[in-house]
C-alpha cells in the first residue's frame, strides 16, 4: 500500500511538539530521503488556552482545532495526530467533523499501558488539571474495567506548576514535582505512571521515581502515527 501522509497539530506547546516530531523521526527507519514518511506539521500556538471551562461548553478550543484539521485536510493528509492530551475531551467532535481519521492519544496510551503492564498493575495518571478533572484517562481505563489513581489537589498543583515551567522552558528545578510524584507513588503503591501530558516527557528522568514504569503519551502517539503511516495500524 502507499505510504500514508501524516498530519500533525502542534503548538500545545511547541517544545512538546518538537519532542513528538523527534519521537516520530526515531521510528522512521528509512535509509534515504525518499524512504521517509511524508509529514505535515502545523504548529499552531494560537489555539486558545486549554484551561478554559470545557464542561460549560466553551467552543474556542474545539473550533480552533477543527479549523486546524481542515487546513491539514486541504493539504491532502491521510490522517491527523494532535500532540496534546487535554483537547481530546473533544475527540468525538473532531472525528465527526473531519473527512480523515483522527488518532486518539488517550486510547492509544491506554492500550500501550495495558500492553506493558497487564490488568493487575497499579496505575497512576499524571496530567494537567484539566485532563484530570475531565476524567479523560479515568473514563478510558474504566471501559476496560480498570481503576486508575489520580493526584490529590496539593500534588496536582505541583504538577501544573511544573508543566507551566516546562512550557516557559524553565528547566532548572524540579524538586517540587519530584516530591509530589514520589508521595503520589508511595501513598498509592503505584508501579506505573502514565505521562498524560505531552510536556511531561521533557522533565529529566531523575525527577521520576526510579522503581516505576513510565508510559509516555507523547512517545505513544508518535509510535501510533508511524504505524498508521506504514499501514500496520488500522484507521477508522
Amino acid at each position: 500500500m502507499k505510504r500514508r501522509f501524516i498530519g500533525v497539530i502542534g503548538g500545545l506547546g511547541t517544545d512538546a511538539t518538537i519532542r513528538f516530531f523527534e519521537n516520530l523521526n526515531r521510528f522512521d527507519t528509512g535509509k534515504t530521503d525518499e524512504g521517509r514518511r511524508k509529514i505535515l506539521l502545523y504548529n499552531n500556538p494560537d489555539i486558545p488556552s486549554r484551561y478554559l471551562d470545557f464542561e460549560k461548553g466553551d467552543e474556542d478550543v474545539k473550533e480552533s482545532i477543527k479549523a486546524s484539521i481542515k487546513l491539514l485536510e486541504k493539504a491532502g493528509v491521510d490522517f491527523v495526530a494532535i500532540a496534546c492530551n487535554t483537547v481530546h475531551y473533544f475527540i468525538e467532535d473532531f472525528r465527526s467533523s473531519a473527512s480523515v481519521p483522527v488518532l486518539d492519544i488517550i486510547e492509544e496510551t491506554r492500550e500501550a499501558c495495558l500492553e506493558k503492564t497487564g490488568e493487575n498493575a497499579r496505575i497512576g495518571i499524571l496530567g494537567s488539571q484539566k485532563t484530570i478533572a475531565t476524567g479523560l484517562y479515568q473514563k478510558s481505563f474504566a471501559k476496560k474495567g480498570i481503576e486508575v489513581h489520580t493526584p490529590d489537589e496539593e500534588w496536582q498543583t505541583a504538577i501544573d506548576t511544573t508543566i507551566d515551567k516546562v512550557k516557559r522552558n524553565d528547566m532548572d528545578d524540579f524538586s517540587l514535582f519530584q516530591e509530589a510524584v514520589d508521595r503520589f507513588q508511595k501513598e498509592n503503591d503505584l508501579d506505573t505512571l502514565v505521562l498524560g501530558c505531552t510536556e511531561l516527557c521533557l522533565i529529566p528522568s531523575e525527577a521520576y521515581p526510579g522503581n516505576i514504569r513510565l508510559v509516555d503519551s507523547n512517545h505513544t502517539l508518535a509510535e501510533s502515527a508511524y504505524q498508521a503511516s506504514i499501514g500496520k495500524k488500522e484507521l477508522g
